[in-house]
């Protein structure tokens, strides 16, 4: 996919750079033999110091202590007699400010169950809670009442939802196989979940054939359903989780498959936004420097970090990209370490997780092959501040949109046909931005195929059409 393009004046192409403090690798793993590693999730300490948390050898949990320098403090393991597989879900604070992770197990002949460890600030354990489900957990949060929400999914059955507390399980929703509950058909896999403002945003996916559906639901800390909405966009958005901002903008993102007038398909990174009540506001597709699988979205300060994985001519990165609330691109890294021992020299990196620090870095968490098709797999840690980069140009593999007339006359009224997306009748933001880097109108309208708009008065000269955030041409205004 071709590298973006920066908006600079008219379009000029610059780089964006990120300061790296510290990239690193960590071999985990107590047998000789299977050294295969991931982190998954990541806490900052009151120290300053990070805990991070992972798993190796398929039913292994673990957990290692990091410097703010990046040097290696200790290395705690979990395992347990009939796991048969764990995955660290994610890493949290408990209400009393102790460190503490969910896993998700499989035990042998129990069935699927989902733990939670408290540690002491050595890594100790001093609690474990479990509670059997039916699934593998997906995300959770916890509450005030320091009751658990989570998620989980299951080919057989679709997903469900459940609360638990003091070791009861209460399951708010689920979609058994073949029946439809709230219109949701099989195959609908539950991802990402948030809570906030008192209410709980948890986001879906439906798939088959590899066309989606992308779902919005909103809960009460009781398991009341405040709202269920279902977003089309053609089938091809991919949601994979989701983040809700303070004054309750959800973003919903993912990858789409771009359909363009010739014939080509290119996967995009999307961010579809919606209001508290599930509204969508728009959809926004951008080029790189995600292109192969989005993995999470978390809060940073004033940002939001999505971090997964890219592709490059030496193999796959690990790309971090930070987003302000409306969805657009502040900054994007890729990172990846290279070794002369690799063969072909194309290792594999995977993003999992990041986080902001007190120092105003990003860490980022994930794991580094050797190469594309051996392990051993290593776990993978990078601490950088990105620099920002101005107004990024989304998706230049897009066909700009047929605009006429241009230039525009007195009458102010504009057709556009834009056969490169069509949102499926959802409302998506159009704006003309001046040659300053100024928006001077914006407006909400329901996409088609064929859009007819009426610009109000503004001075002669050239401007940039956007749709959502995708640039679809140039407009020139004339007296």
């Amino acid at each position: 996919m071709k590298k973006l393009l920066l908006l600079f004046s008219l379009f000029c192409s610059l780089a964006s750079f990120a300061q790296t403090q510290f990239q690193k690798t960590f071999v985990i793993g107590l047998e000789t033999t299977n050294k295969n590693s991931t982190f998954k999730s990541v806490l900052e300490m009151p120290d300053g110091s990070f805990l991070i948390g992972g798993n190796y050898g398929g039913g292994r949990l673990f957990t290692t202590k990091i410097s703010a320098n990046g040097d290696s403090l200790w290395t705690k393991n979990y395992q347990y007699t009939g796991f048969v597989s764990a995955n660290l879900v994610k890493m949290f604070f408990e209400k009393d400010g102790s460190p503490a992770f969910c896993a998700s197990v499989t035990r042998q002949g129990l069935g699927s169950w989902m733990y939670v460890f408290k540690l002491n600030a050595s890594g100790d354990t001093l609690s474990t809670k479990k509670f059997a489900i039916n699934g593998s957990v997906i995300d959770m949060v916890q509450l005030e009442d320091s009751s658990y929400v989570f998620t989980t999914n299951n080919q057989l059955i679709n997903g469900r939802i459940y609360k638990v507390s003091k070791n009861m399980v209460q399951q708010w929703m689920y979609m058994p196989f073949p029946s439809q509950i709230d219109s949701v058909p099989v195959n609908t896999l539950f991802n990402g979940i948030k809570y906030i403002n008192g209410s709980l945003y948890i986001s879906a996916r439906w798939s088959f054939g590899g066309m989606y559906e992308t779902y919005l639901s909103k809960w009460d800390v009781n398991g009341n359903k405040l709202l269920f909405k279902k977003y089309a966009y053609n089938q091809k958005l991919n949601v994979i989780d989701l983040e809700v901002t303070k004054q309750n903008t959800c973003l919903l993102v993912g990858s789409n498959l771009v359909q363009t007038t010739a014939g080509l398909s290119t996967d995009a990174f999307a961010v579809m936004r919606t209001n508290g009540n599930g509204d969508s506001l728009d959809i926004q597709y951008w080029d790189g420097p995600i292109t192969d699988n989005v993995y999470s979205i978390n809060a940073g300060n004033n940002k939001y970090l999505v971090t997964g994985m890219g592709s490059s001519d030496v193999g796959q990165t690990v790309s971090v990209m930070g987003l302000d609330e409306s969805g657009t691109i502040l900054w994007k890294t890729s990172h990846k370490i290279d070794n002369p021992n690799d063969l072909n020299n194309l290792p594999t990196h995977v993003g999992e997780f990041s986080i902001e620090t007190s120092d105003g870095y990003i860490l980022t968490v994930g794991s580094r092959n050797s190469n594309s098709m051996a392990g051993p797999r290593e776990s993978y840690i990078v601490k950088f501040k990105p620099q920002a980069s101005g107004l990024f140009e989304p998706n230049k593999n897009n066909v700009q949109a047929l605009i006429y007339p241009n230039p525009l006359g007195s009458n102010r009224t504009l057709s556009i046909r834009d056969e490169a997306y069509v949102h499926g009748g959802e409302k998506v933001r159009l704006s003309l931005m001046n040659l300053a880097g100024q928006i001077v109108y914006e407006e909400y309208v329901t996409d088609g195929l064929q859009l007819t708009v009426q610009f109000p008065e503004m001075d002669s000269g050239m401007y940039c059409l956007f749709k959502g955030n995708r640039y679809i041409g140039k407009v020139q205004v004339q007296e």
